[in-house]
């Protein structure tokens, strides 16, 4: 399946919101929807949604190019798309940010759900924090390392 990314635009917030609220609590802590939202409302300019004809089939955002390790933000695919290759497309996107800026290394935050997920492309856990998004939500902070001359 492949999606058209278009910016975040506020307009999309409740869907924004309903992609949330389908991948909790398998992906996301209950808890963390009120952050998310704030993230939302704060209109992110390095935020994306993948349309599948009109429908949000998955989000996701990068730091800005400025940073020193453009982090990855909060990633999630409609869970009915799970296993449909968005996943691959964000990825590719984020990495493509990231080589295009010649970064050396991304950073990840996420929780022991994903964490095989981010593996596959290559990232290295570098800290563990027990339900560091909510009860049983375990967060996992990765550093993807970045072939910038590939």
């Amino acid at each position: 399946m492949t999606v058209r990314f278009q910016r975040y635009e506020p307009e999309r917030i409740d869907e924004c919101l309903r992609l949330f609220d389908d991948n909790c609590p398998a992906y996301f802590a209950v808890e963390e929807r009120q952050e998310y939202l704030n993230f939302l409302r704060s209109n992110p300019r390095h935020y994306f949604v993948g349309n599948d004809n009109s429908d949000v089939a998955c989000a996701f955002g990068y730091g800005a190019p400025i940073d020193e390790a453009p982090s990855l933000n909060w990633i999630m695919v409609d869970p009915k798309r799970h296993r449909c290759g968005l996943g691959r497309q964000m990825m590719s996107r984020y990495i493509a940010h990231l080589r295009a800026h010649n970064r050396e290394y991304g950073s990840i935050a996420t929780s022991q759900h994903a964490e095989a997920f981010f593996q596959r492309y290559g990232a290295q856990r570098t800290a563990y924090l027990e339900h560091g998004w909510g009860a049983g939500m375990h967060r996992i902070d990765m550093m993807l390392p970045v072939n910038c001359r590939g």
